[in-house]
């Protein structure tokens, strides 16, 4: 059976961010901009406004944010969000991001320059399959793949094709 990680979307634009998940104890500054709006970027977006007392913006390149979340949850987030006045950008895309901040491109195409001490990369993922097509290429009928190596999903997906991997041996 086969579990590998993924690499980062967009690494050449996320150069000079801050991957990954922040706990309260990491010190930010007062400006922050969330690249990419899934449901890990805007709990990441309302947890830095609400508990940190950042001023967050979130950019999202498509016309809605947090397109992954099931109803209920959405509208707790998108009311959480707003109480903390976090501003988001939809239909936006990040050009590049620079020490002062991230510019980005509005759907009319005119550029801007969001002025962030900070910006968090979300961007997403995709399989990193080198490992795994070189085990397959190998030990072709031995060989079971999982999780984000076959299909991006949730952790419970994962978790249950990992079950079902492991009883057909």
């Amino acid at each position: 059976m086969i579990i590998m990680g993924c690499q980062m979307l967009n690494e050449q634009i996320a150069q000079g961010s801050i991957e990954g998940y922040l706990d309260t104890y990491t010190v930010l500054p007062s400006l922050t901009s969330v690249c990419d709006s899934g449901v890990s970027g805007c709990d990441g977006a309302l947890e830095m406004a609400a508990e940190m007392g950042k001023k967050v913006t979130i950019v999202e390149m498509l016309p809605e944010v947090a397109r992954d979340a099931m109803f209920i949850n959405k509208f707790s987030l998108m009311n959480g969000l707003a109480k903390n006045q976090v501003r988001i950008l939809t239909d936006t895309k990040v050009v590049s991001i620079q020490e002062d901040g991230v510019t980005v491109e509005k759907q009319d195409g005119t550029q801007e320059v969001l002025k962030a001490d900070t910006v968090i990369s979300a961007f997403g993922i995709k399989p990193d399959l080198t490992t795994v097509e070189a085990v397959k290429t190998k030990y072709h009928t031995k060989t079971r793949v999982v999780g984000d190596s076959k299909k991006l999903g949730k952790i419970g997906d994962a978790v249950r094709e990992g079950f079902y991997a492991a009883a057909s041996l």
